[in-house]
């Protein structure tokens, strides 16, 4: 099963000492490298959970609606649908 998580769900289950059932669950968890550095960007909830090898960032291979995502959401909640749809995932965590 393939799944890609947005920002939010990993701080916030960090949050409350819980980001384990996320690989509980899902065992390998894909986040685009926007939500890597979101999260890396701040010395806070999940900071150095998110380097744990269940997570495994990737670079998303194109761009053609990025840019149309973006006019309505912020960089890795577009990255995150945009890398759901390269991966064919089963499940997308926003």
């Amino acid at each position: 099963m393939k799944v890609v998580s947005n920002t939010t769900p990993i701080i916030s289950l960090a949050s409350i000492g819980q980001l384990s059932l996320l690989a509980d669950l899902f065992g390998q968890i894909y986040i685009p490298q926007a939500v890597y550095q979101e999260i890396k960007a701040k010395k806070s909830f999940g900071h150095q959970e998110i380097d744990d090898s269940c997570f495994q960032v990737v670079t998303i291979q194109g761009n053609s609606y990025l840019g149309f995502l973006l006019n309505e959401l912020d960089r890795g909640e577009a990255e995150a649908i945009f890398l759901a749809k390269e991966l064919q995932s089963d499940i997308l965590i926003i």
